[in-house]
């Protein structure tokens, strides 16, 4: 294919403070209540914002809603469901769908830990449910997963680090694999759907397809399934490294990449040997040609952009890979722009951000932070960018829903990207009411769009809204917005609701041979009071259901309990996920339908958890005789089932880690029960080194096999400790040698001190504190109540100096009062 050389023009860049007057940040009047990383918005004007803390609490989501007259600064929030159990991901694919949900795809990270999952879910912004969605067959890893929406509406995604993508049925919550003979692996990429159709995406060249000066990028056409060539890029956009350490240094990071209303796609790029590279992509010609460099060492190694309403195109860029300080730039086609930064984002390096468009015009920014801003640009758009209304009816109805069409519903653009871990596209259509006396804003509800697209043209699009029933009556305009741009006003009046009603369900769940619930909630508008039927429809095979109560008259609840058979999932079987339908009939005949999710899973089969998942025993000398402690490991069953436990060993390819009894193995831990291993470390006769091991259980247990990853170090230099066994009479005193031997040059303190001594016996060293080799000597003083009997006493020397401990067990005789005491090897 065809490409043209750098223009000379485009190496211009221009830097200044402040580019255009009114270009300003505005903090956020009420800040979120916890760090707010991933952005979307919502079809109802509300921005869905994930809380990342890089804990557990990232399951958590919140929602920001403007004030009534329509201000993100002042708006408020709120918090809505948490994700499935499991699941508390950061740094995801997903976005949202034609019909108002989220899916959210992956995860970097899951409770604050670096596992590239695979677990994802979709939410229901009516319900305010969370559902589960299982990955492709075989896909182990999503992780930070590249993905877009496609025109049809449909999600793709790729499997991370490999060469397929999948097409989510959402419907069924299933995948059908696509896009197979992609020449390169999925990371690090970032995908952008076109007004064709197509996906752009820049090659990366990762692993063993590394190319120092590759500059490839390709197209996947959904009419075929499959990717095709795009082009050189010209320029390099993704981090080779190729002059400062090659592969071995190089990050795979590129910048984000959007499109303009211009038909232009402006694509950054990132370099850890200097500034970062930027290209345009000619969608009509198919050809890419260069862009400026950054200025002044700045690239986009992850980081956000956004597509002001003006055209031009805000982005965070910061110095180097993955470094601060953070620099905001704007491309207005011609050149880059310094532009002000946000006042608490100074310190930020450009991956901490998030962009997402807003429907006044506005950029909502986020940086893993409380401190959210908004940008507002400076100019406006062309008259020819707005979308039009061809029809919608000019009398809507408090609670009704309405179709609308027109053109240009989906916009110009994509509205913001990222690099991979984030997707923020708003080129979808909402619909926003003003009232004419109060001047108050209210955003309808908007779903089933007729297409995802973008630049759609003069093809008539169309889409449905909700009108909310707390809605101000009376003369109101009403716009279509799509990426910030509003149509013109078309006047209508709003009248009361008329009497009716909605249905919602929330999302059940149901074990193999047991119960699940969904709860039923029923909204009353316009005054309805009638009697509503409830039924089900869509159960799979093996499971029955029952309303309690069986119709709700106005507005209330109803427990819907699903019972499956035990035969529905095999033991240990994957979750399978229905769409099921709810469906209510009014006393007056009067039908609403919703479709909700059961996911059924096999029967309870316990789970089992030990006390740490790794444990360093420190470092010892390298020696005859070196060896640490037992160290006591408990295993407990955090299930609700009985688990029987199969075996338990430990891998040690060297011997260095002894697992020393315990009452584990053959046992069945009942639900909440524990038991316990002992392992001791010892690095005897071997070279000096770092060793590792693991402790592992096998069992019944869903999470079986469940490991403790074991490190100690073997010293050339230290000690070790030995003694003679010993005897005493009650009443009396008995005394035995212990010996210190060195090596290395060792000649730190070592403080003696014994454990397991029996009742009645005391023990005291002297000396208490070795230097270098010697010996101490041993005296038990027993009382003359101590029992009778051969005890193993535990004895410690401890080097502050080094951490290091050693321990020896010698045996000592306790003798009844008049039998004869005596010291012996």
């Amino acid at each position: 294919m065809r490409v043209f050389t750098r223009a000379p023009w485009l190496a211009l860049v221009m830097l200044w403070a402040n580019a255009a007057i009114g270009q300003t940040w505005t903090p956020l009047t009420n800040p979120p209540p916890i760090p707010i990383g991933y952005i979307a918005l919502a079809t109802d004007g509300t921005v869905l914002a994930h809380a990342e803390t890089f804990s557990g609490t990232d399951s958590q989501w919140y929602k920001l809603t403007p004030d009534i007259h329509g201000s993100y600064v002042n708006g408020t929030w709120s918090q809505i469901a948490s994700m499935p159990s499991g699941y508390a991901p950061v740094d995801f694919g997903g976005g949202v769908l034609a019909d108002g949900k989220l899916i959210v795809e992956g995860g970097e990270y899951n409770f604050g830990q670096d596992v590239e999952t695979n677990r994802g879910a979709i939410y229901d912004p009516v319900a305010d449910t969370w559902t589960a969605v299982s990955p492709p067959a075989g896909w182990a890893e999503l992780g930070d997963t590249s993905g877009a929406i496609l025109a049809n509406g449909t999600y793709l995604m790729a499997e991370q680090a490999a060469f397929d993508s999948a097409l989510f049925d959402e419907k069924n919550l299933s995948w059908t694999v696509t896009g197979t003979n992609k020449p390169d692996y999925n990371v690090e990429e970032n995908w952008l759907l076109l007004p064709n159709k197509k996906v752009l995406n820049v090659e990366t060249y990762w692993y063993d397809r590394y190319n120092a000066t590759g500059t490839g990028s390709e197209l996947y056409d959904p009419a075929t399934g499959l990717w095709s060539n795009a082009g050189s890029t010209v320029v390099q956009l993704w981090d080779s490294a190729a002059n400062c350490g090659g592969a071995s240094k190089a990050s795979y990071e590129v910048g984000p990449m959007v499109l303009r209303p211009d038909g232009t796609v402006f694509a950054t790029g990132s370099n850890s040997c200097g500034a970062g590279h930027t290209a345009i992509y000619h969608v009509a010609k198919g050809i890419w040609t260069a862009g400026p460099d950054f200025p002044n060492g700045l690239n986009i190694a992850d980081g956000p952009a956004a597509v002001e309403t003006n055209g031009n195109v805000l982005m965070m860029a910061s110095p180097g890979i993955y470094q601060s300080p953070t620099t905001f730039l704007e491309w207005n086609g011609s050149n880059l722009t310094v532009v002000p930064t946000p006042s608490t984002a100074s310190n930020d390096s450009s991956f901490y951000g998030a962009m997402l468009v807003l429907p006044n015009g506005q950029i909502l920014f986020s940086d893993i932070s409380q401190n959210l801003q908004v940008w507002t640009p400076a100019g406006t758009y062309r008259e020819d960018w707005r979308p039009t209304i061809h029809h919608v009816s000019d009398s809507l109805a408090a609670g009704g829903t309405y179709r609308i069409s027109g053109t240009q519903f989906n916009g110009l653009t994509e509205g913001a990207g990222y690099g991979d871990d984030q997707q923020m596209a708003t080129n979808y259509p909402l619909v926003r009411i003003v009232n004419a006396a109060t001047g108050h804003v209210f955003y309808c509800r908007t779903h089933d769009h007729s297409t995802m697209g973008v630049a759609t043209g003069k093809a008539i699009v169309s889409t449905y809204f909700d009108v909310p029933a707390d809605i101000e009556t009376g003369a109101s305009k009403l716009y279509v917005v799509a990426n910030g741009i509003p149509s013109r006003g078309v006047a209508i009046t709003v009248d009361a609701a008329a009497p009716g009603y909605s249905l919602t369900a929330t999302t059940a769940t149901v074990a193999a041979g047991g119960t699940g619930t969904s709860t039923i909630t029923q909204t009353a508008i316009g005054g309805f009071d009638s009697a509503v039927t409830l039924s089900v429809s869509g159960l799979p095979a093996g499971v029955t259901a029952s309303f309690n109560p069986a119709a709700i008259i106005g507005k209330g609840t109803s427990t819907l309990t699903f019972t499956a058979a035990s035969t529905v999932i095999a033991p240990g079987g994957s979750p399978k996920t229905y769409p099921v339908t709810l469906t209510g009939i009014s006393a007056h005949g009067k039908e609403k339908c919703t479709t909700f999710y059961l996911t059924l899973v096999a029967a309870p089969a316990g789970s089992l958890s030990w006390n740490a998942t790794s444990y360093n025993f420190g470092t010892l000398v390298s020696g005859p005789n070196s060896y640490t402690a037992n160290v006591q490991f408990t295993l407990t069953n955090t299930g609700n089932v009985p688990v029987t436990i199969n075996d338990v060993s430990v891998n040690s390819p060297g011997g260095e880690f002894v697992l020393n009894g315990g009452g584990c193995p053959g046992t069945t831990l009942a639900a909440g029960s524990q038991c316990v291993a002992y392992v001791y470390f010892s690095p005897s006769n071997q070279s000096p080194g770092t060793f590792t091991g693991s402790l592992v259980v096998t069992d019944s247990a869903t999470n079986s096999p469940q490991t403790v990853a074991l490190i100690g170090t073997g010293s050339a230099s230290g000690f070790n400790i030995s003694a003679d066994n010993a005897s005493v009479t009650a009443g009396s005193t008995g005394s035995a040698t212990l010996t210190q031997i060195t090596q290395g040059g060792f000649n730190a303190p070592v403080t003696l001190s014994a454990d397991y001594v029996p009742a009645g016996v005391t023990v005291t060293f002297n000396p208490s504190t070795l230097t270098g080799a010697g010996t101490s000597t041993i005296t038990y003083t027993a009382s003359s109540t101590a029992a009778p009997g051969a005890y193993g006493v535990l004895l410690s020397g401890t080097s502050a100096a080094s951490g290091e401990t050693q321990v020896f067990t010698a045996t000592l005789n306790v003798q009844a009062s008049g039998s004869p005491s005596a010291s012996h090897p």
